[in-house]
């Protein structure tokens, strides 16, 4: 299986964003590996948990950035 991994395509070229986007992604890889790895579901709801808080987080943020540029 391929990695899912960034690169500078993905790239907004707003470090704020681009770095907020890159957490989101290792959580995405995080749970396609443990999902692929048949890990625990504790595991997965662990990181579910954290993305979904994350990206809430990650959008409060780059709405605010927005509004500014």
């Amino acid at each position: 299986m391929d990695k899912l991994v960034w690169n500078d395509g993905l790239s907004v070229g707003i470090d704020a964003i681009d770095n907020d986007h890159k957490k989101n992604l290792s959580l995405i890889v995080q749970i396609i590996e443990a999902s692929y790895h048949q890990l625990t579901d504790d595991f997965l709801h662990k990181v579910f948990d954290e993305l979904e808080y994350y990206v809430q987080d990650h959008f409060q943020r780059e709405e605010a950035l927005l509004q500014v540029n």
